[in-house]
């Protein structure tokens, strides 16, 4: 919800509602959820004999923040990244679907500004589902100044999310396809080569990479190898993809080599 976010490869975090439900192995020591629901008392996180939770909308004051983050931008000349969303998933089954068409209202309010619309549900960007309750006729077209990106934490989440990322790009036209590679449980680099793209191109062409956090008491972050790290940040160099290291596990120091962020040039995106 923040101001100006600690997160190294965004400059804002935006989320419209809290809440999600846990869907694959990279939630299972979510971040957002040890946050809201056991530190906060916020909502009640789904997952797996829980029930879906509680998705909880931000205050109108939170959900104004872009428009300020536009005008200082267009101001200045900059374009920021924002991230949509840390707290919650944009493309949740449970999520009203007016709630979604508000965001995406937003995203094509604030022309100055770039987002990055990151999911676990790549396959619901367009199935007809979401066809046939008008989503995509309320929306238009999928907002220039916004990319999509999925978690894909291990080899078998790649495979899936990276079809889903492709198709919807070349269906809705979507300027950029980024990969969140955290927190990292396998190595994936030999598979992840084939989507790479440079930036400008049909495909994936930026790979965030980061090892688990410690979330909460007794918690241990699951371990994630330095090679599987240095395999993506050679693949990435050898295809022209961007390569960002976030963190290692546990947050422990990043190694020389690995001192890498790239960051997009968004600019032909923006106002």
């Amino acid at each position: 919800m923040a101001e100006f976010s600690k997160i190294s490869w965004t400059d804002h975090t935006h989320n419209e509602w809290i809440g999600c439900t846990r869907l694959t192995p990279a939630c299972d020591d979510c971040y957002a959820a040890d946050m809201m629901a056991r530190r906060f008392h916020r909502v009640r996180w789904g997952g797996p004999g829980e029930g879906v939770g509680d998705r909880v909308r931000t205050s109108e004051a939170n959900r104004a923040k872009p428009f300020t983050w536009d005008r200082k931008a267009a101001a200045n000349g900059t374009r920021p990244l924002v991230f949509a969303s840390s707290l919650c998933d944009v493309f949740d089954n449970a999520v009203p679907e007016e709630w979604r068409v508000e965001l995406f209202e937003k995203i094509r309010a604030t022309p100055h500004l770039f987002y990055l619309v990151l999911t676990k549900r790549p396959f619901n960007v367009l199935p007809a589902s979401y066809a046939n309750k008008g989503f995509r006729q309320k929306i238009g077209a999928w907002p220039r100044n916004a990319a999509l990106g999925a978690t894909c934490e291990d080899r078998r989440r790649l495979s899936e999310n990276a079809e889903h990322l492709i198709a919807a790009q070349n269906m809705l036209g979507i300027p950029m396809l980024f990969v969140s590679y955290e927190p990292a449980l396998e190595p994936i680099a030999d598979l992840a080569v084939e989507f790479m793209r440079p930036p400008g191109h049909m495909g994936i062409s930026w790979w965030l990479c980061g090892g688990e956090s410690r979330q909460g008491p007794g918690h241990e972050p699951r371990e994630s190898d330095p090679w599987w790290f240095e395999n993506m940040r050679l693949a990435c160099a050898e295809t022209g993809a961007l390569f960002h290291m976030k963190q290692m596990t546990d947050r422990r120091p990043i190694p020389p080599h690995l001192q890498v962020r790239q960051m997009p040039d968004v600019r032909r995106w923006c106002a």
